[in-house]
């Protein structure tokens, strides 16, 4: 007679192999029908003390499997899959608190298996990234698969797959300073979110990460606190920009600084001239003119400090002109400048370079002659360039030798 096999798998992990009972040996066998749960189980998951871990979730994957060992059987093999959705909780240190933007990726990584007869169980985590320029962090979402095996058939058993994750940004709250030992940690705590799609619904997971800048030594006075209530920038003169914050400090011995923080950055870059570059064309055709002009932003390059907090920055704004047969650029300089006590970290406000205008070029005949390179004529070209800020204006020249071989 036939005999009729039936097993179901659970959650269980044997000390070792030789525990478990010696598997028939199939002949011949073929997986007539697959399935798994539509309704999938979810709890929360806490520790110990009521925090919120995350979301525990299961539901059962099964397939039917038709075959032969010496007596056929008909096995419906049914295995019961969890995942699980984890928050993160954890405690960073970092070198200041200028986070910027943060950019994500996913991973994957495998946990454990286990074995329950012909079906392996791989504990794999999909690894979710949150990454900023100093630091990182990283949501685990657990998610099993199971795969069949009886030597004659092997396949993947139906599961449900994790969708689309949706980041739901951050939220950054500062704290007062804190004693570790004998150190002085700056304190601020980022919340981040996700939503996990999973099964047609969206799951939430959190991320609470504190982030610690060492200040010093807790034997001397320390900022507790250091918070900006107010900010402006106006011009001060013709060609003098001030810029101002409000800071109220509160120090550990008891001490309230709320003295305003001021900083002046002139914008002077009238008849400005550079370094004269020597430029060589052939085949010219009297026809110098502006093709193209084109405003990029530089970076921020450190000029000098000013104080215990203060750092101050030139900014170029780089004017770059195509006139066919080359180009130049013109760097336009104005200054930038950023507060930072350990807690408090802010840059001043200031005003964007604006209304750059590229005014005719003038190209003036200076002499001729001839070398190993042929008949030569030495042009200067001298181009304007003006611009703004704020209420302050600026025109910046740029002498260039032109050599024009016939």
């Amino acid at each position: 007679m036939a005999a009729m096999i039936m097993s179901s798998i659970v959650f269980m992990t044997s000390c070792s192999e030789d525990d478990e009972p010696a598997l028939p040996e199939v002949i011949e066998s073929e997986v007539l029908d697959e399935g798994l749960d539509s309704n999938v189980s979810s709890q929360p998951n806490t520790a110990p003390d009521g925090t919120s871990l995350g979301t525990k979730l299961s539901y059962k994957s099964w397939i039917m499997v038709k075959g032969q060992t010496r007596a056929a059987f008909e096995n419906k093999v049914e295995v019961t899959l969890n995942n699980a959705f984890n928050n993160t909780d954890t405690t960073i240190v970092v070198p200041d608190f200028k986070l910027g933007d943060y950019t994500t990726e996913i991973s994957y990584k495998k946990r454990s298996e286990r074995r329950e007869g012909f079906v392996t169980v791989s504990d794999s985590v999909l690894v979710y990234t949150v990454r900023f320029e100093q630091f990182s962090f990283d949501y685990e979402l657990d998610h099993e698969v199971a795969f069949y095996n009886d030597g004659v058939t092997s396949q993947t058993m139906p599961y449900h797959q994790i969708g689309i994750i949706k980041d739901n940004g951050y939220k950054l709250t500062t704290f007062d300073s804190e004693v570790d030992g004998e150190e002085v940690y700056a304190c601020k705590q980022l919340l981040h979110s996700i939503s996990v799609e999973f099964n047609g619904k969206n799951y939430d997971v959190s991320a609470k990460v504190k982030l610690y800048r060492h200040l010093g030594s807790a034997y001397e006075p320390y900022i507790l606190r250091s918070q900006l209530i107010g900010e402006g920038a106006w011009m001060a003169g013709e060609h003098l920009i001030t810029s101002v914050l409000n800071i109220h400090q509160v120090w550990s011995d008891g001490r309230v600084n709320d003295d305003p923080v001021v900083c002046s950055f002139p914008f002077d870059n009238d008849g400005r001239l550079y370094e004269p570059a020597v430029i060589t064309i052939r085949d010219y055709k009297n026809d110098l003119k502006i093709v193209n002009m084109e405003l990029v932003k530089g970076e921020l390059e450190p000029a000098y400090s000013e104080g215990n907090y203060v750092q101050v920055y030139d900014r170029k704004y780089l004017v770059n002109i195509d006139y066919g047969y080359f180009n130049i650029t013109i760097p336009i300089v104005a200054n930038e400048a950023y507060y930072d006590d350990g807690v408090l970290s802010r840059a001043f406000p200031c005003f964007e370079v604006q209304n750059v205008k590229v005014l005719e070029p003038e190209f003036v005949f200076e002499n001729s002659g001839s070398d190993e390179g042929g008949s030569y004529s030495v042009y200067w070209l001298t181009q304007k360039v003006t611009a703004n800020l704020d209420q302050a204006s600026a025109e910046i020249s740029r002498i260039v030798q032109i050599v024009v071989y016939e």
